[in-house]
């Protein structure tokens, strides 16, 4: 009788915690780290590097991102994604309607909007991935707002 006390107060914590504000991340640098938010993240200076960052929001980086992984539910933004030697870096937005806007993409940098997915072989600037629910959803040569 116990364990089931123990296991009832346990869910109920659980289920607390899910209604609670979104916590906002905002960091400086993330290097070899694993960082997940309810809220939005924004990184503010070099960048991220070999990390794999999650957001139920979106994600601002004003730096770089070289190699890792990061996910969002709705829009990333980021400087300068990848190496120009190639390293993989991949980004993710979740909802169909979301956006990826990179002002410099390296090649071998995959970007995934929904399930409209594209890599690139050749480095690109002020590149655009939307979702499927967007017209024209691919890359594109726009500037960004």
């Amino acid at each position: 009788m116990r364990l089931h006390q123990l296991l009832g107060d346990y869910v109920s914590f659980v289920e607390s915690m899910v209604s609670l504000e979104p916590a906002e991340v905002k960091a400086a640098t993330v290097t070899s780290s694993s960082v997940r938010a309810t809220g939005k993240m924004a990184i503010t200076g070099a960048g991220i590097y070999a990390s794999s960052l999650e957001s139920r929001d979106s994600i601002l980086v004003n730096g770089t991102v070289r190699g890792g992984f990061l996910v969002a539910e709705n829009t990333v933004r980021i400087h300068e994604l990848g190496t120009p030697s190639g390293t993989e870096t991949s980004v993710k937005v979740l909802h169909a309607s979301g956006r990826i806007g990179v002002r410099i993409r390296h090649p071998n940098t995959l970007l995934q909007v929904g399930t409209n997915r594209n890599r690139n072989l050749v480095e690109e600037y002020n590149a655009v991935v939307k979702g499927e629910r967007h017209a024209n959803s691919n890359t594109s040569r726009r500037r960004l707002a």
